[in-house]
């Protein structure tokens, strides 16, 4: 009677702790679900474009020339309308005429 009488409390402690372990595993999941929901990757050759699916940002994953440095992702600027990008065109258009003219 008394071993049965001590069981019960380890019976509903051991209870309690594997609900609680499986409880916390289950919010961890959500936390790694949200995350995969908010963010996508698409890879583009040896490369990859990181999105944020809720602000819109997004990174270039670039790859060092040394093997001894990590690979870093890069913020992209983001155009969002028609005068920023006439003008970034424009930019480009006048580095490729300076270039052109000092290979000359």
């Amino acid at each position: 009677m008394k071993g049965e009488a001590m069981s019960r409390p380890v019976i509903a402690f051991v209870a309690v702790v594997l609900f609680v372990a499986y409880a916390s595993g289950q919010s961890d999941q959500s936390v790694n679900n949200a995350a995969r929901e908010r963010f996508a990757v698409s890879t583009m050759g040896d490369s990859a474009v990181l999105i944020d699916t809720q602000t819109g940002r997004s990174w270039l994953l670039e790859h060092p020339e040394s093997d001894y440095m990590p690979s870093v992702w890069i913020p992209m600027k983001r155009l969002d309308d028609r005068e920023d990008v006439l003008r970034w065109r424009a930019e480009q258009a006048e580095q490729i005429a300076l270039r052109a003219e000092t290979l000359k």
